[in-house]
């Protein structure tokens, strides 16, 4: 019996594994603060890559698809409204009284943000357009287009 008495004593004396032991409790450690940063950093890289995702879509529809509807000017996007009701185009807008209504208060924020939807909406229209191929979703987009070059934000 003193035999295994003193194997035992020398068993817990013996520190060679205790180097093991502080490695494995080191990279324990060291595994689990890895994957608390890791579901920390998950979420607000999904938020930014939806985002992202979101802006890069806006813009390359916007490039495109579709083209600059108010490089001459807010008489010129009100003369094709009023050639689109002509055509039997229905609920008419006037161009300069929506800006003020619609956009006049709006940051250029969401201005832009506003534009990015529209643009969307307009490519993804399943509309039809008149002759002149003008549609009442182009006419509000245009007046976008027009507040926004009237900001300088273009």
């Amino acid at each position: 019996m003193s035999v295994m008495i003193d194997t035992a004593l020398h068993f817990f004396r013996s520190e060679d594994g205790a180097l093991t032991l502080d490695w494995v409790v080191l990279t324990g450690v060291l595994v689990g603060t890895g994957f608390a940063v890791m579901s920390t950093v998950t979420s607000g890289m999904e938020d930014t890559t939806a985002l992202t995702m979101e802006e890069l879509r806006i813009q390359s529809i916007g490039l495109g698809y579709l083209k600059d509807y108010c490089e001459k000017g807010v008489d010129d996007v009100q003369r094709r409204e009023d050639a689109r009701v002509d055509a039997g185009g229905e609920d008419a807008i006037n161009v300069r009284q929506w800006m003020n209504q619609y956009y006049g208060e709006m940051s250029d924020e969401a201005l832009i943000d506003a534009h990015g939807r529209l643009l969307y909406k307009v490519a993804a229209s399943s509309d039809e357009e008149d002759e002149a191929g003008w549609t009442r979703d182009r006419t509000i987009s245009a007046a976008v287009e027009c507040e926004i070059s009237e900001r300088g934000l273009d």
